[in-house]
C-alpha cells in the first residue's frame, strides 16, 4: 500500500513538473529587435542602367502566438532607411517590410533555447525622395508582394526573456512598369539578419 502511494506521489509531482513546461510554450510575446537588411541583387538593370537598394540598418518588432503544439504565428514591421544606388550616385529612400508568418519549432535545445523556422507572405513598402521621384514620373511597380522563408532560434533568460535570433529571406519578384514601357521581371532574395529581446505574457 505505501509503495502505491508512493508510485502515485512520484507520477503526480512529474506532471506537475511537466505542466510548467507546456504552459511556457503557448502564450503571446513581443521582440522589439534591431538588424541589418542585405538585398542580394538590382531591383532594375536594363539598358545600361542599374538601381541597387543599399544594405542599411533595420529595426522592428514581432507580435507572436504560439499554440500549445509546435506551431505558432506572428506579425512582423520592419523599417530601414536603405538608400538607392546607381552607378556612382546615392539617392534617399526608405523601405518599410510587412510580414506574417507562421512559426515550427524545430528542436528544442533544452534549457538554452529551441530552433524555429518560419514561412508566409510579405509586403515591401519603398519611399523617400527616390522612390517618390518615380511615382511623380508615373512609374508603378515600386512596392512588392512576396514571400517570406527564414530559420531562428531563441536562449532563454528566464520565465519572460529571452534573446531571439533570425535570418529571414523575402523573395519577390520586381518589376516597375509605365504607361509605354516595363522593366523586366528580376527574381528578388533580400536577406535580414536580426536580433531582440523576446518578451513572452
Amino acid at each position: 500500500m505505501f509503495k502505491r502511494f508512493l508510485s502515485l506521489t512520484a507520477i503526480g509531482a512529474l506532471a506537475l513538473a511537466a505542466q510548467p513546461a507546456s504552459v511556457a510554450a503557448q502564450g503571446v510575446s513581443i521582440t522589439p529587435f534591431v538588424g541589418y537588411y542585405a538585398p542580394l541583387g538590382d531591383v532594375l538593370d536594363e539598358g545600361g542602367t542599374a538601381l541597387t537598394t543599399q544594405g542599411a540598418f533595420t529595426f522592428g518588432g514581432r507580435l507572436t502566438v504560439q499554440t500549445p503544439g509546435k506551431w505558432g504565428f506572428e506579425g512582423a514591421v520592419a523599417y530601414s532607411a536603405a538608400g538607392v544606388e546607381s552607378g556612382s550616385l546615392e539617392e534617399d529612400g526608405s523601405l518599410t517590410v510587412l510580414s506574417a508568418r507562421a512559426l515550427y519549432r524545430l528542436a528544442s535545445l533544452g534549457p538554452v533555447g529551441s530552433l524555429h523556422a518560419g514561412f508566409g507572405a510579405a509586403y515591401l513598402k519603398r519611399g523617400g525622395d527616390f522612390w517618390d521621384a518615380f511615382e511623380d514620373l508615373g512609374i508603378e511597380g515600386i512596392n512588392d508582394l512576396g514571400g517570406t522563408l527564414g530559420l531562428g532560434a531563441k536562449f532563454g533568460l528566464g520565465p519572460m526573456f529571452s534573446i531571439r535570433v533570425d535570418l529571414e529571406d523575402f523573395i519577390y519578384s520586381a518589376k516597375f512598369n509605365s504607361d509605354t514601357d516595363e522593366s523586366d521581371s528580376k527574381l528578388q532574395n533580400d536577406l535580414l539578419l536580426s536580433a531582440g529581446l523576446n518578451i513572452g505574457f
